[in-house]
């Protein structure tokens, strides 16, 4: 699985990095579409490479979702959109614990992308 992860995050960010454990784990509905969907978030380190979107552009089905990427600091997500919303104040608190657990964040019916 972190094979797949690493993959993820060069096509979608540019970035090349080291995966560590799990962090969270989460599930969504997209009911529009009767999708449902399984996310497991890492810990990453150590990235290299330019931040970019330029893979996906023109380049299959998630384009239309992403509209840019940026590495940002708590102040900059208290005026984004963060899914899960837990995340926006929780994250920092674990990565300051250095991630003790693996909790799952339960099922969201209605997260729209």
């Amino acid at each position: 699985m972190t094979d797949y992860a690493r993959c993820e995050v060069f096509e979608e960010m540019g970035l090349t990095v080291e995966l560590g454990k799990s962090a969270y784990l989460c599930q969504f509905l997209e009911s529009a579409n009767g999708t449902h969907h399984l996310e497991v978030f890492f810990q990453a380190t150590a990235p290299s490479g330019v931040l970019t979107i330029a893979n996906i552009v023109d380049n299959g089905p998630d384009e239309h979702i992403f509209k840019g990427v940026a590495l940002l600091g708590r102040e900059e997500l208290a005026s984004i959109t963060v899914y899960p919303e837990c995340l926006r104040d929780r994250f920092w608190d674990d990565l300051k614990a250095e991630f003790p657990e693996t909790p799952y964040l339960g099922l969201n019916k209605e997260w729209v992308r």
